[in-house]
Order: C-alpha cells, then sequence, then structure tokens
C-alpha cells in the first residue's frame, strides 16, 4: 500500500485523471454524433489500491446506453461477426407489424391484414470510435497530472527537519563547536533528557506549497544554539558559524533539490537562568 502521503497525492491524481477522461470521452462522442445518454451512463469510481497497483474505474452502464459498445467496434454486418443480429421484442410479445399492402414481394402473402414479428435482423450499425481516441488524446495530460501531483506528494512529505539535521551533521565546521559533536544537533521536538552544551536545535517555523505545478515549497526554519557559558559569546559564535555555513548554500537529498539564504541573526538571550540561546532565522526552497 502507498504510504500516507504518497496516497493522497497519488488518489488526487487518479481521481483528476479519470474526470479528464470522462470529460474528454462526452465531448468526442458528441463529436462522433453518438445518441443522447452517455453522460447518465458514464461513472467515475473510487480509487483503489493494492500491494503493487492503484487504480481508478471509468465505467460505462450499458443499462443506460446500450449502445454504446457497438458503436465503439461496429456491430452486425459492421463488427467483427458480419452479419445481422436477431433483437426480440422486450417481454416476449410483437416486437413489429407489416400491413397486407406493403406485402407483395413476399410469398406466401400473410393471411391477416397484419403480420406480426417477435424480433427483427438489425444489420448493426458502423462503428464511431469514441473511447479509443479518448485514450490516446489524453494520455499526454494524464501523465503530466500524475507528475505534478506526485510532486506535490513528495514535496509536502520531505520530513525538512530531518533533511537540516542531517546536513548539519555532516558538516565539520560545526561539529567542531560541539563538545559531543553530532549528537547534539537534534530537532527541537526532540524529547530526550540527557544532552550536553553546547548544542544545535532546528525549529520549523512554515511550510508553503507553490506554484501552479506544486513542484516547489517554500520554508523557513530556526538554527538554534544553546550554551551554559557564563557569557553570550559561545552561543553568538556558533550561531555566526552556522550562518556562514548555510547562507546561500544548495544541496540535494532523495532527488529534492534545497536551496538556503540566512535572513537574520539573532544575538544571544537568556532562555533561562542558565542557558543562553542565538537563532539564525533561514528561508529555504525544496524542489523537485
Amino acid at each position: 500500500m502507498p504510504s500516507s502521503n504518497f496516497k493522497v497525492s497519488l488518489d488526487a491524481a487518479l481521481t483528476k485523471s479519470a474526470k479528464l477522461f470522462r470529460d474528454s470521452l462526452l465531448r468526442k462522442a458528441t463529436s462522433v454524433g453518438l445518441p443522447q445518454g452517455l453522460d447518465k451512463a458514464t461513472i467515475i469510481g473510487n480509487p483503489i489500491h493494492t500491494d503493487m497497483r492503484s487504480s481508478i474505474d471509468v465505467i460505462i452502464q450499458l443499462k443506460y446506453a446500450p449502445w454504446a459498445r457497438a458503436f465503439e467496434y461496429g456491430s452486425g454486418e459492421h463488427g467483427e461477426e458480419g452479419t445481422r443480429y436477431r433483437i426480440p421484442s422486450e417481454g416476449g410479445g410483437n416486437f413489429v407489424a407489416f400491413p397486407l399492402e406493403r406485402w407483395p414481394q413476399y410469398v406466401p402473402p400473410p393471411e391477416k391484414k397484419y403480420h406480426y414479428f417477435p424480433y427483427v435482423m438489425h444489420p448493426g450499425v458502423k462503428a464511431k470510435p469514441y473511447i479509443e481516441p479518448t485514450i490516446t488524446e489524453t494520455k499526454k495530460e494524464i501523465r503530466n497530472i500524475f507528475a505534478k501531483e506526485i510532486k506535490a506528494g513528495l514535496l509536502a512529505g520531505v520530513p525538512k527537519v530531518t533533511v537540516l539535521v542531517s546536513w548539519l551533521k555532516s558538516n565539520s565546521t560545526i561539529i567542531a563547536e560541539l563538545d559531543a559533536g553530532a549528537d547534539e544537533i537534534r530537532e527541537d521536538q526532540w524529547q530526550g533528557d540527557e544532552f550536553t552544551y553546547p548544542n544545535i536545535r532546528v525549529r520549523m517555523i512554515s511550510n508553503v506549497p507553490q506554484s501552479s505545478d506544486c513542484n516547489f515549497s517554500e520554508f523557513s526554519c530556526a538554527m538554534q544554539s544553546f550554551s551554559e557559558s557564563n557569557s553570550s559569546l559561545e552561543a553568538d559564535r556558533i550561531a555566526g558559524i552556522i550562518n556562514n555555513e548555510l547562507h546561500e548554500k544548495a544541496f540535494q537529498s532523495n532527488n529534492i533539490a534545497f536551496t538556503f539564504q540566512t535572513t537574520d541573526l539573532v544575538p544571544a538571550i537568556r532562555s533561562d537562568r542558565n542557558t543562553w540561546r542565538a537563532e539564525v532565522l533561514v528561508n529555504g526552497i525544496a524542489s523537485g
């Protein structure tokens, strides 16, 4: 089964693609001159997910449009069998009557004024394809819908705090400022109770999808440096190093490109009686 974020984007792609296909199908049916009623007969199902496959059904209900298959492929003399086919009367009664005066070419003539037939041999209809052409004509646009929705889902699901923490832990210049090294670089919501100073915490502030194609998102975050030194110098120094290392930098993670620009370097203040906190405010773009 797809993951939660991916499933939401996949459901959106399937539903939008099915609606596009249905609307295009109805326009095509009108353009080739099919009878009315296909709009009532054509329905869209719900997205279906299995372990290895996701799908959605666009169904033409033949009870509302019994001619739908015949016009797609041709029927009777115009179909695969190439012969007329019998259409019985509904309910088993008489189907059609011919008056005696219109019978001269038939031998023997009818005994009564009218002759009733319980069925007719229908010649069928010529094909007026509308399903297969719609599949061909919408294929590219459906691909674009999937690309847009899946990309938006991937961007929305990227754990940006985790990515930023990983980047900080990989930077040797930043790690050198921490007595405990990379172990003391964590997300702001970390809930452990064993840690040392100085340390760095990353706090997400906002994360907003952008562009009509949803192919990138803008986010902002705060890189916080904490220190228990007597003065604020240590916290400010670490924040300054983070600023220098991150400003106007770019890198990739899981095929998502990240670019950063620091917007403010907030001087250290007391976060409690014993601890200084300095902050680097950062704006970023994640794109794929």
